[in-house]
């Protein structure tokens, strides 16, 4: 018995126990978490791994998004998961990267098309990585790095891709960094969508087309500010996608973050409506009401993320107000804020190295004098349980989401949903100033799901596709065509591959729980047999 429940646990945590030691410069960030970049020879990496697209395989559920595949627990599980070689995909011909951390050895492993003289840009935010970068991008003269400069406390934060096809573009938000252990063993979420140029869609097409919403604009109004903020900016990126792609077919709003470019880095007017909680306010107070939730139903407004800032009560308030703009009073509802326990941490895939990409300081969580949870969260701070149904047990959160649902009404969905980099922070969101105006300091990008972009009629014929036949085929994501019966509700809650437990428990410090905090050493053995040195 001893030896056949061992074998069974070797064989499930394989992948743990013979994990490659990364070859790693590690660079302090603005939080106590760690920024890495690994390096590599082009040469050596690009002799022995081929080019072949990864293989094709059936997949049973249809999503709005999809979780990345996680190393170490039943293949099962991962079925229905993506990796970001398959989203690097098909014969492109210029690609941008967009990106917080980087692991350029196991980029060009997963994409060996980088290493054939195609244009590739990296975008990236930290003086000290782009010198680096910058070092090895100069040994190949089709790779560029651009380092966008940012306010103080602020950060390049957002993950994407914009690969160019001789038919179109395909774009991809998630919230992995562009390393390897963020796509190995952490729970994360992408969206990808691929868009034709315009000259490839019949006119007569492009006049019935009367639900095109603003991806376009917004997505090129968040690269022009990219690149204002670039010694060499995406002025021939802009110039290749503006006016020339059509992205009228989207299915998600954009809601991107970047500082403005007033005092103080804010955003008035127009531009307030483009980011952070004023793009989300702008949306979410345009979305028609589902007719079966009750008009004074408030419902629950879920916030996870993988970091959460010195948040105060009025900020808190304001959010709210934000994601909540038909409620009369925000701040008496009700807010779960998901956060993962150190004892989910510990005894996670990674164990403890897991919480080094969780980076939320012991003063952001707990009251210094009273040492008890800080009064703002005390009633909103939950814990963090993965999701079985999707395998997700033991795999930490890196992703980000936010959606708004109604856990007391029976068989009801979710109003919204939000995929995005953005963490719970006042750089991230923005901070309102005296005049009203908007001040952001990083730059985060995320997908919007509401009803009426997926009431869009179905379009004629077979799904646009860059690369038709490869590997991103089978997991098509479900893009609108939805009738009005199966959204009179909100959306389906079977469409989302939530990788958490909802609802979740409220953390109690009397019943031994403990909210995950970066910089407290824990002495206790993880899954890996060693301790947390903070």
């Amino acid at each position: 018995f001893f030896l056949k429940s061992a074998l069974n646990f070797i064989s499930k945590h394989i992948h743990c126990f013979f994990r490659p030691l990364a070859k790693c410069v590690r660079i302090p960030a603005t939080s106590s978490s760690f920024r890495v970049v690994s390096f590599g020879k082009m040469s050596e990496v690009a002799g022995f791994i081929g080019e072949s697209s990864p293989k094709r395989q059936r997949v049973d559920e249809k999503f709005l998004w999809r979780l990345t595949t996680v190393d170490g627990i039943d293949a099962k599980y991962n079925k229905n998961c993506v990796t970001f070689s398959m989203l690097m995909s098909g014969d492109w011909s210029a690609a941008t990267l967009f990106s917080f951390t980087w692991d350029l050895d196991w980029i060009i492993e997963e994409c060996p098309r980088i290493t054939k003289g195609f244009p590739v840009t990296l975008v990236e935010g930290s003086e000290n990585l782009f010198q680096q970068l910058s070092d090895f991008c100069a040994k190949h003269k089709h790779l560029n790095v651009l380092g966008v400069k940012t306010p103080q406390y602020g950060s390049h934060h957002t993950k994407m891709i914009i690969l160019e096809f001789e038919s179109g573009v395909r774009i991809g938000i998630f919230t992995a960094n562009l390393e390897k252990y963020d796509w190995a063993q952490k729970s994360q979420g992408v969206w990808w969508q691929d868009f034709p140029y315009s000259n490839q869609r019949s006119d007569e097409a492009n006049e019935k087309n009367d639900h095109a919403n603003d991806f376009g604009e917004i997505l090129v109004n968040y690269l022009k500010i990219v690149s204002r903020n670039c010694k060499n900016g995406l002025q021939n990126l802009i110039q290749r996608i503006e006016g020339l792609v059509d992205f009228s077919d989207a299915s998600v709003a954009l809601v991107p973050s970047a500082p403005g470019d007033r005092k103080n880095w804010t955003h008035a007017g127009k531009s307030l409506n483009e980011n952070g909680l004023g793009r989300m306010s702008f949306l979410l107070s345009k979305e028609p009401w589902p007719p079966k939730i009750g008009a004074k139903e408030t419902g629950t407004l879920v916030c996870q993320c993988s970091s959460i800032g010195s948040l105060n009560a009025n900020w808190l308030n304001a959010f709210k107000r934000h994601l909540l703009p038909d409620a009369k009073f925000p701040e008496d509802n009700g807010l779960q804020i998901i956060w993962p326990s150190v004892a989910s941490v510990r005894n996670s895939l990674e164990g403890w190295a897991a919480g080094g990409s969780i980076p939320a300081p012991h003063k952001n969580i707990f009251d210094p004098k009273t040492k008890k949870l800080k009064e703002t969260l005390s009633k909103s701070l939950c814990k963090w349980k993965g999701n079985s149904i999707y395998g997700r047990d033991c795999a930490m959160p890196h992703i980000k989401s936010y959606f708004r649902y109604f856990p007391n009404r029976k068989g009801s969905g979710v109003l919204w949903f939000l995929l995005t980099s953005a963490n719970m922070s006042t750089t991230a969101w923005g901070l309102k100033q005296k005049d009203n105006a908007l001040s952001i300091k990083s730059f985060e990008l995320g997908v919007l799901f509401v009803p009426s972009l997926l009431k869009r009629p179905k379009g004629e014929g077979v799904e646009f596709s860059v690369d038709p036949g490869g590997p991103l085929e089978d997991f098509k994501l479900v893009r609108r065509g939805m009738d009005d019966a199966a959204l009179e509700s909100g959306i389906p809650m079977n469409l989302l591959p939530i990788p958490y437990v909802v609802p979740p428990k409220v953390f109690d410090l009397r019943d031994g729980d403990e909210p995950w905090t970066v910089d407290v050493p824990r002495t206790m053995l993880d899954s890996h047999g060693s301790k947390w040195m903070a």
